[in-house]
Protein backbone atom coordinates (compact mmCIF):
# COMPACT_ATOMS: atom_id res chain seq x y z
CA UNK A 1 0.00 0.00 0.00
CA UNK A 2 1.50 3.19 -1.03
CA UNK A 3 1.85 5.95 1.51
CA UNK A 4 -0.68 8.80 1.57
CA UNK A 5 0.21 12.32 -0.05
CA UNK A 6 0.95 14.57 2.37
CA UNK A 7 -0.38 17.90 1.91
CA UNK A 8 0.39 21.32 3.95
CA UNK A 9 -2.15 24.15 3.97
CA UNK A 10 -0.57 27.75 4.48
CA UNK A 11 -3.04 30.34 5.96
CA UNK A 12 -2.84 33.57 7.79
CA UNK A 13 -4.91 31.99 10.20
CA UNK A 14 -7.89 29.81 11.52
CA UNK A 15 -10.31 32.48 11.81
CA UNK A 16 -14.13 31.97 11.36
CA UNK A 17 -14.92 33.27 7.69
CA UNK A 18 -15.66 31.54 4.22
CA UNK A 19 -12.17 30.52 3.33
CA UNK A 20 -11.21 28.78 6.35
CA UNK A 21 -14.63 26.89 6.46
CA UNK A 22 -14.15 25.02 3.29
CA UNK A 23 -10.68 24.44 4.18
CA UNK A 24 -11.98 23.19 7.59
CA UNK A 25 -14.88 20.70 5.56
CA UNK A 26 -11.84 19.57 2.91
CA UNK A 27 -9.59 18.53 5.75
CA UNK A 28 -12.52 16.75 7.72
CA UNK A 29 -13.53 14.84 4.74
CA UNK A 30 -10.50 14.08 2.74
CA UNK A 31 -9.74 10.29 2.63
CA UNK A 32 -7.39 9.60 5.24
CA UNK A 33 -5.83 6.75 3.81
CA UNK A 34 -4.74 8.51 0.59
CA UNK A 35 -3.97 11.87 2.01
CA UNK A 36 -2.38 13.13 5.06
CA UNK A 37 -3.35 16.96 5.54
CA UNK A 38 -1.33 19.41 7.93
CA UNK A 39 -1.66 23.16 8.67
CA UNK A 40 0.25 25.91 8.87
CA UNK A 41 -0.90 29.48 10.26
CA UNK A 42 1.36 32.19 10.08
CA UNK A 43 -0.14 33.95 12.99
CA UNK A 44 -0.23 32.32 16.37
CA UNK A 45 -3.53 30.54 17.24
CA UNK A 46 -5.46 32.56 19.79
CA UNK A 47 -9.03 30.35 19.48
CA UNK A 48 -8.45 26.47 18.58
CA UNK A 49 -12.56 26.22 19.08
CA UNK A 50 -12.92 27.86 15.94
CA UNK A 51 -12.83 24.33 13.60
CA UNK A 52 -12.01 21.10 14.99
CA UNK A 53 -9.30 20.23 12.50
CA UNK A 54 -8.20 16.31 12.56
CA UNK A 55 -4.65 16.90 11.92
CA UNK A 56 -1.26 18.33 12.50
CA UNK A 57 -0.95 22.39 13.05
CA UNK A 58 1.47 24.66 13.37
CA UNK A 59 1.87 28.77 13.90
CA UNK A 60 4.85 30.68 12.91
CA UNK A 61 4.00 33.84 15.06
CA UNK A 62 4.09 36.07 11.87
CA UNK A 63 2.26 39.32 12.66
CA UNK A 64 3.60 41.39 9.12
CA UNK A 65 6.06 39.78 6.28
CA UNK A 66 8.54 42.54 6.77
CA UNK A 67 9.86 41.32 9.96
CA UNK A 68 12.99 38.93 11.11
CA UNK A 69 10.31 37.02 12.52
CA UNK A 70 9.06 36.23 8.94
CA UNK A 71 12.49 34.99 7.69
CA UNK A 72 12.84 32.80 11.14
CA UNK A 73 9.20 31.35 10.31
CA UNK A 74 10.11 30.93 7.01
CA UNK A 75 13.35 28.76 8.10
CA UNK A 76 11.13 27.16 10.36
CA UNK A 77 8.53 26.06 7.37
CA UNK A 78 11.35 24.75 5.57
CA UNK A 79 12.65 22.09 8.22
CA UNK A 80 8.79 21.42 9.06
CA UNK A 81 8.29 20.41 4.93
CA UNK A 82 11.24 18.44 4.83
CA UNK A 83 11.12 16.80 8.08
CA UNK A 84 7.35 15.85 7.79
CA UNK A 85 7.95 14.87 3.74
CA UNK A 86 5.34 16.60 2.55
CA UNK A 87 4.63 16.43 -1.26
CA UNK A 88 2.49 19.43 -2.19
CA UNK A 89 1.69 22.90 -0.82
CA UNK A 90 -1.28 24.60 -1.28
CA UNK A 91 -1.22 28.45 -0.19
CA UNK A 92 -3.80 31.13 0.95
CA UNK A 93 -4.63 34.68 0.59
CA UNK A 94 -1.51 37.07 -0.14
CA UNK A 95 0.48 36.71 3.14
CA UNK A 96 0.41 33.07 2.94
CA UNK A 97 1.30 32.77 -0.77
CA UNK A 98 3.85 34.77 -0.29
CA UNK A 99 5.93 33.10 2.59
CA UNK A 100 4.05 29.63 1.76
CA UNK A 101 5.53 29.33 -1.77
CA UNK A 102 9.23 30.78 -1.23
CA UNK A 103 9.39 27.95 1.47
CA UNK A 104 7.99 25.35 -0.54
CA UNK A 105 10.51 25.95 -3.25
CA UNK A 106 13.53 25.84 -1.11
CA UNK A 107 11.99 22.69 0.63
CA UNK A 108 13.63 19.16 -0.94
CA UNK A 109 10.39 17.35 -0.43
CA UNK A 110 7.82 19.81 -1.93
CA UNK A 111 6.69 18.77 -5.35
CA UNK A 112 4.07 20.65 -5.79
CA UNK A 113 3.17 24.34 -4.80
CA UNK A 114 -0.43 25.08 -5.57
CA UNK A 115 -1.92 28.40 -5.33
CA UNK A 116 -5.32 29.10 -4.32
CA UNK A 117 -7.14 32.25 -5.55
CA UNK A 118 -10.78 32.71 -4.39
CA UNK A 119 -11.86 36.23 -4.49
CA UNK A 120 -11.19 39.24 -7.52
CA UNK A 121 -8.52 41.02 -5.76
CA UNK A 122 -10.25 43.80 -4.67
CA UNK A 123 -8.02 44.54 -2.10
CA UNK A 124 -4.85 44.49 -4.20
CA UNK A 125 -2.25 47.47 -4.68
CA UNK A 126 -0.50 47.33 -7.66
CA UNK A 127 2.95 46.88 -5.72
CA UNK A 128 1.01 43.80 -4.22
CA UNK A 129 -0.20 42.63 -7.89
CA UNK A 130 3.63 42.90 -8.86
CA UNK A 131 4.93 41.15 -5.42
CA UNK A 132 2.64 38.46 -6.37
CA UNK A 133 3.29 37.70 -9.88
CA UNK A 134 7.18 37.44 -8.60
CA UNK A 135 6.38 34.82 -6.52
CA UNK A 136 3.94 33.22 -8.93
CA UNK A 137 6.72 31.95 -11.21
CA UNK A 138 7.90 29.75 -8.50
CA UNK A 139 4.10 28.11 -8.21
CA UNK A 140 3.04 25.22 -10.38
CA UNK A 141 -0.37 25.08 -10.38
CA UNK A 142 -3.05 27.76 -9.42
CA UNK A 143 -6.87 26.64 -8.16
CA UNK A 144 -9.54 29.04 -8.56
CA UNK A 145 -13.09 28.48 -6.86
CA UNK A 146 -14.75 29.78 -9.67
CA UNK A 147 -14.33 30.62 -13.58
CA UNK A 148 -14.78 34.61 -13.29
CA UNK A 149 -11.98 34.17 -10.59
CA UNK A 150 -10.06 32.08 -13.36
CA UNK A 151 -10.50 35.02 -15.73
CA UNK A 152 -9.38 37.41 -13.00
CA UNK A 153 -6.15 35.70 -12.98
CA UNK A 154 -5.41 35.52 -16.32
CA UNK A 155 -6.26 39.15 -16.92
CA UNK A 156 -5.21 40.86 -13.48
CA UNK A 157 -2.40 38.83 -12.51
CA UNK A 158 -1.15 37.41 -15.47
CA UNK A 159 -1.30 33.36 -14.90
CA UNK A 160 -1.42 31.97 -17.66
CA UNK A 161 -4.77 29.96 -18.61
CA UNK A 162 -2.91 26.39 -18.87
CA UNK A 163 -1.74 26.44 -15.34
CA UNK A 164 -5.04 27.42 -13.49
CA UNK A 165 -8.07 24.60 -12.60
CA UNK A 166 -11.49 25.27 -11.22
CA UNK A 167 -12.63 23.04 -8.21
CA UNK A 168 -16.16 25.30 -6.69
CA UNK A 169 -16.74 25.21 -2.67
CA UNK A 170 -19.10 22.71 -1.69
CA UNK A 171 -21.72 22.78 1.10
CA UNK A 172 -22.49 19.92 3.75
CA UNK A 173 -26.42 19.88 2.79
CA UNK A 174 -26.97 16.92 5.89
CA UNK A 175 -25.52 19.09 8.09
CA UNK A 176 -26.95 22.29 7.64
CA UNK A 177 -30.29 20.98 7.26
CA UNK A 178 -29.60 19.83 11.04
CA UNK A 179 -28.58 23.10 12.01
CA UNK A 180 -31.83 24.54 10.94
CA UNK A 181 -33.55 22.64 13.84
CA UNK A 182 -31.13 24.11 16.82
CA UNK A 183 -32.98 27.40 17.32
CA UNK A 184 -37.09 27.55 16.26
CA UNK A 185 -38.58 30.44 14.15
CA UNK A 186 -40.68 31.36 16.43
CA UNK A 187 -38.11 31.76 19.38
CA UNK A 188 -35.94 33.95 16.65
CA UNK A 189 -38.66 36.50 15.85
CA UNK A 190 -40.18 36.58 19.26
CA UNK A 191 -36.11 37.69 20.65
CA UNK A 192 -35.58 40.17 17.77
CA UNK A 193 -39.17 41.45 18.05
CA UNK A 194 -40.13 40.68 14.18
CA UNK A 195 -44.19 39.73 14.15
CA UNK A 196 -45.29 36.13 13.33
CA UNK A 197 -47.05 37.44 9.34
CA UNK A 198 -44.08 39.31 8.17
CA UNK A 199 -41.79 38.36 5.53
CA UNK A 200 -38.18 38.56 6.33
CA UNK A 201 -35.65 39.56 3.85
CA UNK A 202 -32.39 38.77 4.66
CA UNK A 203 -28.06 39.10 4.33
CA UNK A 204 -25.33 37.57 5.58
CA UNK A 205 -22.58 39.81 4.93
CA UNK A 206 -18.83 40.83 6.38
CA UNK A 207 -19.17 44.58 8.18
CA UNK A 208 -15.68 45.21 8.03
CA UNK A 209 -15.72 45.39 4.10
CA UNK A 210 -17.57 48.11 2.20
CA UNK A 211 -17.46 45.82 -0.59
CA UNK A 212 -20.09 43.82 0.71
CA UNK A 213 -22.46 46.98 -0.12
CA UNK A 214 -24.58 45.95 2.54
CA UNK A 215 -25.55 50.24 2.50
CA UNK A 216 -27.29 49.18 -0.66
CA UNK A 217 -28.84 46.81 0.91
CA UNK A 218 -30.37 49.25 3.13
CA UNK A 219 -31.40 51.84 -0.03
CA UNK A 220 -32.86 48.93 -1.38
CA UNK A 221 -34.46 47.88 1.61
CA UNK A 222 -35.78 51.54 1.96
CA UNK A 223 -37.48 51.59 -1.52
CA UNK A 224 -39.45 48.59 -1.09
CA UNK A 225 -40.82 49.49 2.25
CA UNK A 226 -42.42 52.56 0.44
CA UNK A 227 -44.41 49.93 -1.32
CA UNK A 228 -45.03 47.02 0.79
CA UNK A 229 -45.69 47.44 4.62
CA UNK A 230 -45.56 43.84 5.80
CA UNK A 231 -41.48 42.85 5.50
CA UNK A 232 -39.03 43.24 8.08
CA UNK A 233 -35.05 43.20 7.46
CA UNK A 234 -32.32 41.35 8.96
CA UNK A 235 -28.99 42.19 8.45
CA UNK A 236 -26.40 38.78 10.09
CA UNK A 237 -23.08 40.20 10.45
CA UNK A 238 -20.21 41.93 12.33
CA UNK A 239 -17.81 44.34 11.73
CA UNK A 240 -16.24 48.12 12.37
CA UNK A 241 -19.25 49.60 9.70
CA UNK A 242 -21.95 48.52 11.99
CA UNK A 243 -22.28 52.19 13.22
CA UNK A 244 -22.55 54.06 10.22
CA UNK A 245 -25.25 51.38 9.00
CA UNK A 246 -27.18 51.61 11.68
CA UNK A 247 -27.26 55.42 11.53
CA UNK A 248 -27.96 54.73 7.64
CA UNK A 249 -30.97 52.64 8.48
CA UNK A 250 -32.12 55.46 10.69
CA UNK A 251 -31.84 58.45 8.42
CA UNK A 252 -33.50 56.00 5.83
CA UNK A 253 -36.26 55.66 7.98
CA UNK A 254 -36.19 52.31 8.24
CA UNK A 255 -34.29 51.72 11.30
CA UNK A 256 -37.66 49.87 13.14
CA UNK A 257 -37.73 47.52 10.04
CA UNK A 258 -34.43 46.30 10.35
CA UNK A 259 -32.35 43.75 12.62
CA UNK A 260 -28.75 43.65 13.32
CA UNK A 261 -28.36 40.32 14.75
CA UNK A 262 -24.67 40.40 14.73
CA UNK A 263 -22.05 37.42 14.18
CA UNK A 264 -23.82 33.84 14.21
CA UNK A 265 -22.04 31.12 15.09
CA UNK A 266 -24.68 29.30 13.27
CA UNK A 267 -26.74 31.47 10.89
CA UNK A 268 -28.82 28.82 9.51
CA UNK A 269 -31.96 29.24 11.50
CA UNK A 270 -32.30 33.07 10.70
CA UNK A 271 -31.31 32.17 6.74
CA UNK A 272 -34.33 29.81 6.81
CA UNK A 273 -36.73 32.49 7.35
CA UNK A 274 -35.68 34.80 5.03
CA UNK A 275 -38.45 35.00 2.25
CA UNK A 276 -35.43 35.79 -0.18
CA UNK A 277 -31.31 36.01 0.48
CA UNK A 278 -29.65 38.85 -0.62
CA UNK A 279 -25.97 39.53 -2.03
CA UNK A 280 -25.40 43.40 -2.45
CA UNK A 281 -21.85 43.16 -3.09
CA UNK A 282 -19.41 44.94 -5.58
CA UNK A 283 -17.04 42.06 -6.01
CA UNK A 284 -17.59 38.08 -5.01
CA UNK A 285 -15.42 35.42 -5.86
CA UNK A 286 -17.89 32.59 -5.33
CA UNK A 287 -20.23 33.66 -2.27
CA UNK A 288 -21.11 31.06 0.85
CA UNK A 289 -23.62 32.95 1.92
CA UNK A 290 -24.94 32.54 -1.42
CA UNK A 291 -25.25 28.68 -1.13
CA UNK A 292 -26.63 29.06 2.33
CA UNK A 293 -29.55 30.72 0.64
CA UNK A 294 -29.84 28.08 -1.84
CA UNK A 295 -29.15 24.89 0.93
CA UNK A 296 -32.37 26.50 3.20
CA UNK A 297 -34.23 26.93 -0.52
CA UNK A 298 -34.13 30.79 -0.19
CA UNK A 299 -34.37 32.00 -2.92
CA UNK A 300 -31.73 34.57 -3.94
CA UNK A 301 -31.11 38.31 -5.20
CA UNK A 302 -27.73 39.32 -6.07
CA UNK A 303 -25.86 41.57 -7.56
CA UNK A 304 -24.35 40.34 -11.71
CA UNK A 305 -20.40 40.31 -10.11
CA UNK A 306 -17.94 37.79 -9.96
CA UNK A 307 -18.99 33.98 -9.81
CA UNK A 308 -22.29 34.84 -8.14
CA UNK A 309 -23.72 34.17 -11.96
CA UNK A 310 -22.01 30.75 -11.77
CA UNK A 311 -23.94 30.08 -8.95
CA UNK A 312 -27.70 31.75 -9.64
CA UNK A 313 -29.47 31.27 -12.66
CA UNK A 314 -31.52 34.07 -13.50
CA UNK A 315 -34.98 33.74 -13.73
CA UNK A 316 -34.74 30.51 -12.01
CA UNK A 317 -33.04 29.84 -8.83
CA UNK A 318 -32.85 33.67 -8.25
CA UNK A 319 -32.30 37.19 -9.94
CA UNK A 320 -29.31 38.89 -11.10
CA UNK A 321 -29.36 42.77 -10.90
CA UNK A 322 -26.51 45.31 -11.71
CA UNK A 323 -23.93 46.35 -9.44
CA UNK A 324 -25.01 48.86 -7.35
CA UNK A 325 -28.14 49.75 -8.70
CA UNK A 326 -30.77 50.02 -5.43
CA UNK A 327 -34.26 50.63 -7.41
CA UNK A 328 -33.26 47.20 -9.72
CA UNK A 329 -32.54 45.52 -6.44
CA UNK A 330 -35.67 46.69 -4.85
CA UNK A 331 -37.66 45.78 -7.97
CA UNK A 332 -36.29 42.09 -7.64
CA UNK A 333 -36.64 41.33 -3.97
CA UNK A 334 -40.41 42.66 -4.99
CA UNK A 335 -41.05 40.46 -7.51
CA UNK A 336 -40.28 37.20 -4.71
CA UNK A 337 -42.49 39.23 -2.41
CA UNK A 338 -45.46 39.67 -4.37
CA UNK A 339 -45.39 36.25 -6.06
CA UNK A 340 -45.25 33.57 -3.71
CA UNK A 341 -45.61 30.74 -6.05
CA UNK A 342 -42.43 32.22 -7.81
CA UNK A 343 -40.45 32.34 -4.58
CA UNK A 344 -41.02 28.76 -3.97
CA UNK A 345 -40.20 27.55 -6.78
CA UNK A 346 -37.21 29.15 -7.22
CA UNK A 347 -35.74 28.17 -3.63
CA UNK A 348 -36.85 24.55 -4.56
CA UNK A 349 -34.42 24.61 -8.50
CA UNK A 350 -31.61 26.76 -5.91
CA UNK A 351 -31.46 23.53 -3.29
CA UNK A 352 -31.54 20.96 -6.18
CA UNK A 353 -28.84 22.77 -8.10
CA UNK A 354 -26.83 23.13 -4.88
CA UNK A 355 -27.10 19.07 -4.19
CA UNK A 356 -26.52 18.38 -7.80
CA UNK A 357 -23.12 20.74 -8.23
CA UNK A 358 -22.27 21.99 -5.00
CA UNK A 359 -22.23 19.74 -2.47
CA UNK A 360 -19.39 18.97 0.26
CA UNK A 361 -19.35 15.43 -1.29
CA UNK A 362 -18.28 16.49 -4.89
CA UNK A 363 -15.84 19.50 -3.92
CA UNK A 364 -13.82 16.87 -1.14
CA UNK A 365 -14.11 14.26 -3.99
CA UNK A 366 -12.42 16.67 -7.09
CA UNK A 367 -9.98 17.76 -4.71
CA UNK A 368 -8.58 14.50 -3.99
CA UNK A 369 -8.55 13.82 -8.10
CA UNK A 370 -6.74 17.04 -8.41
CA UNK A 371 -4.02 16.02 -5.50
CA UNK A 372 -3.58 12.40 -7.12
CA UNK A 373 -3.34 13.90 -10.59
CA UNK A 374 -0.58 16.58 -9.32
CA UNK A 375 1.91 14.06 -7.86
CA UNK A 376 1.16 12.03 -11.19
CA UNK A 377 2.11 14.41 -13.02
CA UNK A 378 5.57 15.07 -11.12
CA UNK A 379 6.22 11.46 -11.38
CA UNK A 380 5.86 11.38 -14.69
CA UNK A 381 7.91 14.41 -15.59
CA UNK A 382 10.75 12.85 -12.93
CA UNK A 383 10.93 9.94 -15.15
CA UNK A 384 10.86 11.60 -18.24
CA UNK A 385 13.77 14.18 -17.38
CA UNK A 386 15.61 10.82 -15.42
CA UNK A 387 15.44 9.07 -18.79
CA UNK A 388 17.26 12.49 -20.59
CA UNK A 389 19.85 11.93 -17.73
CA UNK A 390 20.46 8.44 -18.14
CA UNK A 391 20.37 8.37 -21.72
Amino acid sequence: MEEPIRILYVINALEVGGTEGQLAELISGIEKERFSPYVCCLRTIKDKSSYSLDCPIIALGVSRLMSLQTLIGMLSLVRYLNHNRIAIVQTFFIEGTILGVVAAKLAKSVSAIVVSKRDLGFMLTKRVIWQLKLIYHFADRFLANSKNVKDYLIKKEGVNRGRIDVIYNGIDIEALEKKMQEVSGADIRSREGIPEHVSIVGICANLNRKVKRVDLFLMAAAIVCKYLKDVFFVIIGEGCLKKSLLDLSEHLKIDLKTRFVGSQVNPIPFIRMFSVGVISSDSEGFSNSIMEYMGCGVPVVATDVGGNRELVEDGVTGLLVPCGDAEKMAEAIQVFLDQPAFRKKAGEEGKKVLLERFAKNKMIRDHEFYYASLTKEKRMAFKKKRGKFSA
